[in-house]
């Protein structure tokens, strides 16, 4: 579930801030690009997700400009992870 929205949000992050370094690359890899090796098994797995998620791409639809895409982010995954960083703070 977090998985799922690191790959979603950390394109959203300055990756040339340092709290945020290294996000891009490890997304990349979670979806098999430039990770070294793997199984074939689990490169299966990473290019799946990598299809998955590249198909869930949208353009944007108010057309502001042709580079934008939008790309969902689901309710119940964000609501767990913003439960778990909340109960973290408590």
């Amino acid at each position: 579930m977090e998985q799922e929205l690191l790959i979603r949000m950390a394109p959203l992050v300055d990756d040339r801030e340092h709290a945020a370094s290294g996000l891009a690359k490890k997304v990349r890899e979670s979806l098999g690009i430039g990770a070294s090796g793997l199984s074939s098994e689990e490169q299966r797995k990473r290019t799946s997700l990598r299809d998955r998620i590249l198909a869930e791409v949208k353009p944007h639809t108010p057309d502001i400009a042709d580079e934008y895409v939008e790309l969902g982010i689901r309710r119940g995954p964000l609501a767990h992870v913003v439960a778990k960083i909340v109960r973290g703070c408590e």
